[in-house]
């Protein structure tokens, strides 16, 4: 999702979490509702492992 700039931008940043948000304007071509939304990108530290765990 990062742009080639953005990727530049945060590709140092390896020891700690980046919040990146982006703000989209929700097009109804995209099929969205039209209206505009926000969607984050987080980055977490390299080296590290991650599991997702969800809870019922």
């Amino acid at each position: 999702m990062l742009t080639p700039t953005d990727r530049k931008t945060f590709d140092g940043c390896v020891d700690g979490i980046s919040l990146i948000m982006y703000r989209l304007k929700g097009d109804t071509a995209q099929k969205w509702c039209g209206q505009p939304l926000w969607m984050p990108n987080i980055k977490l530290p390299e080296g590290q492992r991650y599991q997702y765990v969800k809870w019922d």
